[in-house]
């Protein structure tokens, strides 16, 4: 078996995982985002699937597309605990936490910024992107929406 087939194998296997979780815990909008995630590490060469748990990754993937959504948020319908996530994939949070966070770092992730955009509900996007308007004042971009300068 080549590296790259090697790879391929693990891929599949993480994207199991996270599919067996979303069965159980979060909707499909949720389970998408963290398919898409899966994606978006797997094209980056920074990274190599060849070390670490899977477990550990499919949980940190969680993570970060749960940080995005604020599922960590008691008042989402989609709510969801670091326990909930570390109890699923018999991992420890602070390595989940870690993870997470690396690939945030790695993937340049971040509430508002293009590498999320695709991660996350379009309405939680659009609260932390800024235009300016043509009178030179600067608004959210969900603002610009309702005030109808930007076409929804």
């Amino acid at each position: 078996m080549t590296d790259k087939e090697k790879l391929m194998k693990r891929k599949e296997e993480i994207k199991e995982l996270l599919i067996s979780f979303f069965e159980e815990e979060c909707d499909e909008k949720i389970e998408e985002y963290s398919l898409k995630l899966l994606e978006k590490i797997f094209r980056k060469r920074t990274y190599s699937f060849k070390s670490g748990k899977l477990e550990n990754w499919a949980g940190a993937i969680v993570c970060v597309i749960a940080r995005l959504n604020f599922l960590f948020d008691k008042s989402n319908k989609n709510c969801l605990t670091m326990d909930t996530i570390c109890d699923f994939f018999d991992a420890k949070k602070k390595t989940i936490g870690n993870k997470a966070s690396e690939i945030e770092k790695n993937c340049k992730i971040k509430l508002g910024s293009k590498g999320a955009s695709d991660l996350c509900d379009s309405g939680i996007t659009d609260m932390f992107r800024v235009v300016q308007l043509s009178n030179g004042m600067v608004v959210t971009l969900s603002m610009a929406k309702e005030m109808g300068y930007v076409i929804k």
